[in-house]
């Protein structure tokens, strides 16, 4: 039975216990070599020297000890090899000067060794409480933050680590605002700081703010603060506490909800449109294009022809609402990717005015369960719109990342970019920043993609250029 309760574990002192035992070791070695030293020493100095003061020296080495009461032993066995050296020195008289100064080291000895005592003890609770703190900090929900007053991270809990996915030492000692902020909101996130720090601003735990903060992988994460400040002895502010709340979920799933109660009027006042509206456009075309064969060549029927335009524009955009306000949920099947991005790059090439454009697809083909129709309207509205960023002339690059449970298909222009102003608009259903764009293709395109339980996400590579990722996951998973 007792060899029975060994089986499974190690035998022999474990790792981290051996390297434990060393390390307490080593301040025991050092005080035993100075003490040998400075005995040696005394025995050889002449009397009236004051070489038993030295052993002051081996007592301040237990500071380097773990245990608390090691000091207390050092002074201890001090004493006896004073108290060796004084019996082995020859000529040595009691009350000479030599006896003087070993009784007056040992009790220099004594109360050095008291006050590294009470210095430990005090060290050792100390990190206690930390330890405790810390405890309760690292149950917190949400992340705890504190800077000094330059703005390094001082302190920082799990939740805080587990947000930035970073360990604490990586993020301990870091400039907060310059490391972490994303710099959309630095310049305000400083100004905030040094107004808290300087006094200029009264702390208000009750009052949030909001800021995107920059993960281990790049991704931003919205959080929500509250602040408040420690003050030293003086009152002066000696750092900023900050408690956060991640909130980027919480505001998609906002967003959503109000894109939703937005589709549902937005669906009423398609259904008037479509009778009101695409009925009587039909008509007015017509009737221009009847007027316009009946007159002759000139300035006359290039007016007409420009009404024409203008109609189809109109229609256009009455068809995009349309799409836009009567979502239907994706008949799922087995659809190849390959085949999808292959018949939006033939609709793309049948637009005369985009025939110079060239779309590149690199990267592996994929299976997914997707609605076929609707994946092809994506692609398609996204290389329309890189060919129309390009002016009708340039590459599109189709580049397909499979993952184990997602593919990232990232559509990239070769145009001048969008301006940063109109970047946060970009999926405002009706902001279009093309002369005749209807504002409503790249907000299809998001609503169809998290139809799918994906996303879409849009980056500006240095240089020039735009980049739409769309992330699909491979399989739908059943709901419940």
């Amino acid at each position: 039975m007792h060899e029975a309760s060994h089986l499974g574990s190690p035998r022999g002192p474990r790792p981290h216990l051996r390297k434990l035992s060393l390390y307490a070791a080593r301040p025991a070695l050092l005080a035993t070599g100075l003490a040998l030293a400075v005995l040696a020493l005394d025995l050889r100095a002449p009397h009236g020297i004051g070489v038993p003061f030295l052993y002051v020296v081996v007592v301040v080495a237990a500071l380097w000890s773990p245990r608390e009461r090691f000091a207390l032993a050092v002074a201890l066995g001090v004493t006896a090899l004073a108290a060796a050296d004084l019996l082995l020195s020859p000529g040595t008289h009691i009350g000479g000067v030599s006896s003087v100064h070993h009784a007056l080291a040992v009790a220099a000895v004594w109360a050095t060794a008291i006050l590294v005592y009470r210095h430990k003890v005090v060290e050792r609770s100390l990190l206690h409480e930390e330890a405790e703190a810390q405890a309760y900090l690292d149950v917190a929900a949400v992340a705890i933050l504190v800077l000094d007053r330059e703005g390094r991270v001082s302190l920082v809990n799990q939740r805080g680590c587990e947000i930035l996915g970073l360990e604490a030492r990586e993020i301990l000692g870091q400039p907060w605002v310059d490391t972490f902020v994303s710099e959309k909101h630095r310049d305000r996130t400083r100004q905030a700081l040094r107004q808290l720090v300087r006094g200029e601003v009264a702390p208000d735990p009750k009052r949030t703010f909001e800021n995107l903060i920059r993960t281990r992988s790049g991704e931003e994460r919205l959080v929500t603060w509250r602040r408040t400040v420690l003050r030293d002895a003086r009152g002066n502010v000696a750092a900023t506490v900050s408690s956060g709340e991640d909130v980027t979920e919480r505001r998609e799933a906002e967003r959503r909800l109000r894109a939703q109660e937005s589709l549902a009027n937005m669906g009423q006042l398609a259904a008037v449109v479509a009778h009101e509206v695409r009925n009587p456009l039909a008509g007015i075309r017509g009737a221009i294009q009847i007027l316009s064969k009946r007159m002759p060549e000139g300035e006359d029927r290039e007016v007409m022809a420009k009404i024409v335009e203008r109609v189809d524009t109109l229609n256009a955009l009455t068809e995009d609402l349309l799409v836009y306000a009567r979502p239907h949920a994706p008949e799922l099947a087995s659809v190849r990717l390959e085949d999808v991005l292959g018949v939006a790059r033939r609709l793309l090439a049948g637009h005369a005015d985009l025939a110079a454009v060239s779309v590149e697809v690199s990267g592996a083909d994929v299976t997914l369960q997707a609605d076929e129709k609707m994946l092809q309207d994506v692609f398609l509205n996204l290389l329309l719109n890189a060919a129309q960023a390009m002016k009708g002339e340039g590459t599109v690059r189709v580049a397909v990342h499979a993952g184990t449970e997602s593919v990232q298909v990232d559509v990239e222009d070769e145009g001048p970019g969008i301006a940063p102003e109109a970047r946060e608009r970009l999926f405002e259903p009706f902001f279009t920043t093309r002369h005749q764009g209807t504002g409503l293709g790249l907000p299809i395109v998001r609503r169809d993609v998290e139809a799918h339980g994906g996303d879409v996400a849009v980056t500006f590579p240095e240089g020039r250029g735009t980049r739409v990722t769309v992330s699909l996951p491979l399989r739908q998973h059943e709901p419940g």
